[in-house]
């Protein structure tokens, strides 16, 4: 739920305001676990939970088909007074980095964000994930790819992983270092490259804003509120 701020962030006490939005993931609490038979040929994990962000609950399940299909689903239903613009809502994993490929049907081929996108046009893109980061002068968010249909990441001989989005677009970003390694450094330097590549799935990401010297918040159409249910929904397939 939580995005390494921006300069423009950084510009309007974003870090202070979203707190609980980052603190979230690690505080939450399975409420129920329950695994069925949802169609032949098919089971399925549920996990519901609650987060120490008001009264707000999420709900994960992946639904393992035979012949290898991992259709994931996920919702957050925010809830309770106070709370801040939501930074992301989506999922978030490491795959090795031999899988250093990447390969995606949606806008691009340089980053791009909900409020900065009207410049790429959306087409099939292919890119190593090295060149997919945007090394700025003070590491922060970087590399995102919005409107996306599909993406693969596959290692030199073709083989990989295949996520799609199930009845709407997603949005991606791949780093070949880890949310926390962005977020600590001070110069592009002190990046480590990892032996894995963090691989972000969204429904949605706040807006970059930043519309006067950096410090403007996003415009309401392009900023997550806390007042309604995001679900994403996307299938992984191995290639």
């Amino acid at each position: 739920f939580y995005r390494v701020p921006t300069d423009a962030d950084l510009g309007n006490k974003y870090p202070e305001r979203v707190k609980v939005w980052k603190e979230a993931p690690a505080g939450r609490k399975v409420a129920a676990l329950a695994v069925g038979r949802p169609a032949r040929g098919a089971a399925e994990i549920a996990v519901a939970m609650t987060l120490p962000a008001g009264n707000s609950t999420c709900r994960a399940s992946y639904t393992v088909f035979g012949d290898g299909r991992i259709a994931v689903d996920f919702t957050l239903s925010p809830a309770g007074k106070g709370l801040p613009e939501i930074p992301r809502i989506g999922l978030q994993a490491e795959v090795p980095a031999a899988f250093g490929r990447a390969r995606w049907y949606g806008r691009g081929p340089h980053e791009n964000y909900q409020d900065r996108r009207a410049g790429a046009s959306v087409g099939k893109y292919e890119s190593r994930v090295e060149d997919m980061v945007f090394p700025f002068v003070r590491p922060q968010e970087n590399g995102y790819r919005t409107d996306v249909r599909w993406l693969e990441l596959t290692d030199a001989k073709g083989s990989g992983l295949r996520i799609e989005g199930d009845g709407g677009l997603i949005c991606f970003s791949v780093w070949p270092y880890t949310q926390a390694d962005l977020e600590a450094a001070k110069h592009p330097h002190e990046l480590p490259r990892r032996d894995t590549v963090t691989l972000s799935v969204d429904l949605v990401q706040l807006g970059l804003g930043g519309d006067n010297s950096w410090g403007a918040r996003p415009h309401p159409e392009y900023t997550p509120t806390p007042d309604r249910e995001y679900r994403l929904r996307f299938v992984m397939t191995a290639i």
